[in-house]
């Protein structure tokens, strides 16, 4: 009895280990590194800024769908930062012509619009939400849940 239940232990053993080898040398199409950490967000190369680079928690942001910030990610490459080229990397905000309209997809280009619009709108977002349900549940007078920073200090801290 002893024996089969050792013979049957080694056999799922050697089969684990197996099946975690294949999982861990599938083919690169299938690899992604995520950053758990911190991510430095700050302006691009050149770039004099007046703030911090903002330390950027990503592991804390995996409940949200990373097409939601990586807009341009087809879900089989690689996912390229905010500052690849051609992405969000324009240093200076475009200037309107006197007369015309200001060019909203030029205008996101510029790397401050594109983070302020994206995390600091989010934040607003959840808040709002937030707020709402509060309200709709009718309960008492709380502060609603911690949405994220939506004030300069919050996120540039120096």
């Amino acid at each position: 009895m002893r024996r089969s239940v050792v013979a049957i232990l080694t056999v799922v053993a050697i089969g684990l280990l197996g099946a975690i080898q294949g999982f861990s040398s599938a083919g690169s199409k299938t690899d992604m590194c995520v950053p758990m950490g911190a991510i430095a967000l700050k302006a691009p190369e050149g770039v004099q800024s007046q703030r911090s680079a903002v330390e950027f928690p990503h592991a804390r942001h995996f409940d949200v769908a990373c097409i939601t910030c990586h807009h341009t990610w087809g879900r089989t490459e690689p996912i390229a930062s905010c500052m690849t080229s051609g992405c969000h990397d324009v240093a200076e905000l475009p200037k309107r012509k006197p007369g015309e309209p200001a060019d909203r997809d030029a205008a996101v280009m510029y790397f401050k619009n594109a983070f302020h619009k994206s995390c600091i709108g989010c934040h607003k977002d959840m808040k709002a939400k937030a707020l709402a349900q509060q309200k709709s549940l009718k309960t008492p007078a709380r502060p609603p849940a911690k949405s994220g920073p939506t004030s300069c200090l919050e996120c540039h801290p120096k």
